[in-house]
């Protein structure tokens, strides 16, 4: 919902990355989801951020990292 929801609010492309772990009973368990979000280098991505949070109504607070990349050929 929240990649939806990236997307909405001016990013280009979203990925989400769910890595499968395992408690001591040997049943699944997600211990935590990366989203990887492209956004044009003049767009306010923190912005961005928080009206998609508080569009889907997600209120506790998230943890992210904002990096700048280069496109290549």
């Amino acid at each position: 919902m929240f990649s939806e929801a990236l997307l909405c609010f001016g990013a280009t492309s979203t990925s989400v990355f769910k890595p499968d772990s395992y408690d001591s009973n040997n049943e699944l368990i997600t211990l935590q989801i990366s989203i990887v979000s492209i956004f044009d280098v003049s767009h306010h991505v923190h912005q961005s951020n928080a009206l998609a949070a508080d569009s889907i109504g997600l209120k506790e607070t998230h943890v992210y990292t904002v990096t700048m990349g280069y496109h290549s050929n």
